[in-house]
Parts: structure tokens; sequence; C-alpha cells
């Protein structure tokens, strides 16, 4: 294998949909609003196949303001680190303006995940200056209905590779 660039360059954007879909004036004040619309980035990112089924939101604590947003974008993208949540911190502190969301003058922040954070999101938590952290569903839900999936598509392929075998039997090409 070749390697093209030795200096390559990181470029991260929201797929063309998030601007669709998204509020940005609306203010969300409950958990409920804050975790619906995180799990409604998850579902979107999965029906317009851009990515896996995992959204998040960051939001100013007291006003409910949206500061960002973040989607499952790692084979959109080819990087393996770019979990909805790291792309929300991404976002977050570029529309901020500082690598931190805890910083002197900027207000309280939260996260909102649709899925309990991995090991690399969780670590970025406690760096990135959110104060509080909600998620749905857990990484036991998570594993649960991976499992699902991948045992679905097992089965369709053995389904397809059975018929394929059939055709072939009764003279198909």
């Amino acid at each position: 294998m070749k390697l093209e660039n030795q200096n390559p360059v990181v470029h991260i954007e929201y797929p063309p949909w998030v601007n669709e879909v998204i509020d940005w004036e609306r203010p969300y004040h409950s958990d409920e609003d804050r975790m619906r619309l995180a799990i409604a980035v998850a579902k979107e990112n999965v029906e317009r196949g851009t990515g896996g089924p995992f959204g998040a939101a960051i939001f100013e604590t007291l006003s409910g303001r949206l500061v960002s947003v973040g989607m499952n974008s790692v084979v959109r993208l080819n990087n393996c680190t770019l979990h909805g949540e790291m792309v929300a911190f991404m976002m977050a502190q570029q529309r901020v303006g500082s690598y931190t969301l805890n910083a002197p003058m900027l207000p309280r922040h939260e996260l909102y995940t649709s899925c309990e954070p991995c090991a690399m999101c969780l670590g970025t938590t406690l760096w990135s200056g959110v104060q509080r952290v909600v998620y749905g569903a857990t990484r036991e839900d998570a594993t649960i209905l991976n499992s699902r999936a991948v045992s679905n598509k097992k089965r369709q392929d053995l389904q397809r590779l059975s018929r394929q075998k059939s055709d072939k039997r009764a003279g198909s090409p």
C-alpha cells in the first residue's frame, strides 16, 4: 500500500442533512427534550446512511441553548475516533473558541448522548469541560442490539448464499 500524503489534513464537518433537521435557535429546557435530540441525531444518521446509530448533543446548562451535535462519523470520514461524542466535543469547542467548555467566561455545558460513552469518549468527557453527562442506552443495551443486528445480518447472508446455491443447482448462472 502506497501512502499518498506525508502531511495529511483532517477535516471534519457535519453531513449535509444536519441543518435540515436541527433547530439551532430553539432552547431545549428539559432532559427529555435534550435526549430526544441526541436520539434523533442518531436515528437520522442511520436513516440517511451517513453513519452508525450514535448521536450526541452539547447544551448550555441554564439557557438550554444547543451548542453542537455529533454523530458517529467513523466510516464516513475514515477515522476511528469520530464517535458521536467526539464530534460533538470538537464542534462545540470550535463554536465557543476554546479547547475547554469550562473556560472562565463560558456558561456550564452538558453532554447528552444516545448511548453510554465508551472508554475513549468517557476519557475525553473528563477533559472536555462539560459538567454533566446524560446517556440513553447502556453499553449492555448497545451490545445486545449489536449482537442481534450481527445475528440478523449473518442470517440474511446465509439465506442469500443458500438461494445462490439453490439457483446454481437449478441451472441458473
